[in-house]
């Protein structure tokens, strides 16, 4: 294309299938290195919308712009919006619901910030005379962008001239690639040619030393291994061209088609063994094949061993690869130092912390169904199904849900009783445009809350059969997606004299599990009816 041009240098970046790709051309007099070049992503450079009224359709824009983006995503700018009330310092609190319409987005679209340095609150400003300070600025980006980039990061730059930090994005794709250690890879095992190449390189020479030898071997293993993968790409993409002409033809040929497969599955069960080993995960025989989940494992684990910042004993971030080696080397030991009484209070700690995982273990083990033996006897059983014992004056709330992924549809239920198991109230109800299960759990929980107050009830025990849920809640645990639910159920607390929130089996809360799944049921009838008049 530029021949007979005085454009002499290129650089190129190939296409992903018949798209992308990129060609950079300059010429002599042009003194040009390219630092790093990457494959395709997407980025937004986002401002978000300015007057509150707005934000909710900015965000739903947002939203369908985001909807099946499969391809790594970066945005980055002035979002004009907050996550949470901790993101803001001065002036007065925001309404928690103010926050769904962007949290939703967030959660939706699996995006998380960017490891961040400087001071993230990057507008500073006055209202109604009040000095404010909010975290407006910001980068995320989605799992796919991260792996791309595992060391990438954030700085919060010095106020220049505006209300605004300046906000910079690192990609850092330029990392020197460090010297991995060879490690045993289990598909060695059963290759008859590895014992052999072990052998013949072994005894090459026999006045090397050991370590030489060794040296020598591992060089011929990587070397063996790197066509072998070659070759197992190329064997495993001739072979599935094969396999759709034999599934594809008028008159099929089943032996054929079979042979095929077997060959294929066999290529397919030494790539597995290979990721399993990598990842660490050793359930893969639980079901689980070699997916993108386990690449992911991997490549997550090697970021979390990198070191983008590090800061020094005045607080100043260093970023440059060698200035972060020195401070590893250097400063840490000096922080790490420890005394005899340190060591044993880090001892005394780890007991603790084991004494509390017991703890958690046999309650999470009460709360199981009973397993009923043949030895015992029927005295022993009915206690062992009792419910735990509870004052007379509580009340006891179970609440639950069913929920339908593919129309965000989520049917809530709960049963009220007295300590008898006497039934006080019960009700449902039915969400439409619940992202999450865990939300309609937390929407079924904070109904039941609001029929228990309005009853007049003043002690009383949440059970639920969601753990993930009565942990959020008794360990104050952050869930973006949660945040303005969790904040109703936390006002609505101040209506009992004494609340408690337990997890109880799903055996322990048919009843509930009955009416969610009900309702769940019957609202999907009663859209179906609609659509169908319409």
């Amino acid at each position: 294309m530029y021949k007979g041009t005085t454009f002499t240098s290129h650089y190129t970046v190939p296409p992903v299938g018949l798209s992308g790709g990129l060609a950079l051309s300059w010429k002599d007099n042009v003194k040009l290195e390219v630092l790093f070049s990457s494959p395709n992503f997407f980025v937004s450079y986002i401002y978000g919308a300015p007057n509150k009224e707005d934000r909710p359709m900015f965000w739903e824009s947002m939203k369908a712009l985001g909807l099946g983006r499969t391809e790594p995503w970066l945005l980055t700018g002035d979002f004009n919006d907050l996550l949470d009330n901790s993101e803001k310092v001065g002036g007065p609190l925001r309404w928690e619901g103010s926050f769904l319409a962007f949290q939703n987005f967030v959660s939706e679209n699996g995006l998380w910030d960017l490891q961040f340095s400087g001071n993230s609150l990057s507008w500073r400003g006055t209202r109604y005379s009040l000095f404010i300070q909010s975290r407006l600025d910001r980068a995320m980006a989605n799992i796919d962008w991260m792996e791309m980039f595992p060391a990438a990061r954030s700085e919060y730059l010095r106020f220049e001239g505006s209300d605004h930090r300046p906000l910079v994005t690192h990609f850092d794709k330029h990392l020197k690639k460090k010297k991995g250690l060879l490690r045993y890879d289990r598909r060695l095992s059963e290759k008859p040619e590895i014992r052999e190449l072990v052998e013949t390189t072994w005894k090459t020479s026999d006045t090397d030393s050991v370590l030489t030898k060794i040296n020598q071997v591992r060089c011929k293993l990587i070397e063996w291994a790197k066509i072998q993968a070659a070759r197992a790409k190329e064997h495993i993409s001739s072979h599935q061209v094969l396999l759709e002409q034999a599934l594809s033809d008028s008159n099929p040929n089943q032996d054929r088609i079979e042979e095929l497969k077997l060959i294929l599955n066999m290529t397919y069960a030494e790539a597995e063994a290979f990721w399993r080993q990598r990842s660490r995960i050793q359930w893969l025989n639980g079901g689980d094949r070699n997916s993108s989940f386990f690449h992911a494992v991997t490549r997550g684990r090697r970021a979390c061993n990198i070191f983008s910042i590090i800061e020094d004993e005045a607080g100043i971030a260093h970023y440059e690869e060698d200035q972060i080696m020195m401070w590893k080397y250097l400063g840490l030991p000096k922080h790490f130092r420890r005394k005899k009484g340190d060591i044993f209070a880090s001892i005394v700690d780890q007991i603790q912390m084991l004494t509390k995982a017991i703890k958690a273990a046999k309650e999470w083990q009460e709360s199981l169904p009973i397993r009923k033996h043949v030895s015992a006897s029927t005295k022993d059983l009915q206690v062992r199904n009792t419910q735990p014992q509870v004052p007379t004056t509580v009340s006891l709330l179970y609440s639950d849900a069913a929920w339908n992924g593919s129309t965000s549809v989520g049917g809530l239920a709960w049963v009220c009783t007295d300590f008898a198991g006497k039934e006080m109230f019960k009700g449902t109800d039915a969400g439409q445009y619940v992202a999450l299960a865990l939300v309609a759990e937390a929407l079924a929980m904070k109904e039941g809350l609001m029929k228990a107050a309005s009853a007049g009830l003043k002690d009383i025990i949440c059970y639920s059969d969601s753990k993930c849920l009565i942990d959020t809640i008794t360990r104050n645990k952050s869930v973006i997606a949660l945040r303005g639910i969790l904040h109703d159920i936390s006002v609505l607390r101040s209506s009992f004299n004494s609340i408690s929130f337990k997890f109880i089996s799903r055996v322990c809360n048919d009843r509930a599990d009955r009416l969610a799944k009900n309702a769940l049921f019957q609202f999907g009838n009663n859209l179906s009816e609609i659509d169908n008049n319409v």
